[in-house]
């Protein structure tokens, strides 16, 4: 039975087991889901808001059209993970695997992915401005048409990151190249 329209504030889900949980526009705000186990559980219309999911595992999990904003997934198992659109800013992915995912058209303004792993990712059409991607992988990522507004891509790895014209120029700004 999915949870329809519910309102969580301050919950302690921490450990718990929620495999195959089903939510529709329920709102979970400064929940704690520490090491609980939400595998292929799908989430529609819901927000996360301020949530830690430190060492939970979320794989093949699926998001459509959620907030996750402000939630921190350290040491998380995110394998397989489905997300389409919503809003996932300022969230916490240091170190993520990240590896592969489709994660186009979605807005991770402000959110951290220092360290993470997004080889092959795509990442068409994100709002990413002021994300962090220090010391990430995102080789062969996909960035066409990506909003890269204050990302820092200096210690970021890009070998073969697919990237559009005006994503061109703001790359070369980044290393101090002058552009006319």
């Amino acid at each position: 039975m999915p949870w329809e329209q519910c309102r969580f504030v301050g919950c302690d889900f921490r450990g718990a087991t929620l495999v195959e949980l089903r939510t529709k526009s329920c709102e979970f705000e400064d929940c704690d889901f520490t090491g609980a186990r939400l595998g292929s559980s799908a989430h529609k219309s819901s927000a996360f808001l301020n949530c830690t999911f430190e060492n939970a595992d979320l794989f093949a999990s699926e998001f459509e059209n959620c907030r996750m904003i402000g939630s921190s997934f350290e040491g998380c198992n995110l394998t397989g993970i489905d997300v389409k659109s919503g809003d996932w800013s300022f969230v916490n992915l240091r170190f993520q695997l990240l590896k592969g995912l489709q994660l186009a058209d979605i807005r991770f303004k402000g959110a951290d992915f220092a360290g993470a792993t997004l080889d092959g990712a795509d990442l068409r059409r994100c709002i990413l401005d002021g994300a962090s991607v220090q010391n990430a992988k995102l080789r062969k990522v996909n960035l066409l048409g990506a909003s890269l507004e204050q990302v820092d891509l200096k210690t970021a790895d890009l070998k073969g990151a697919h990237i559009d014209l005006k994503q061109a120029v703001h790359f070369a700004r980044c290393f101090g190249i002058l552009v006319e």
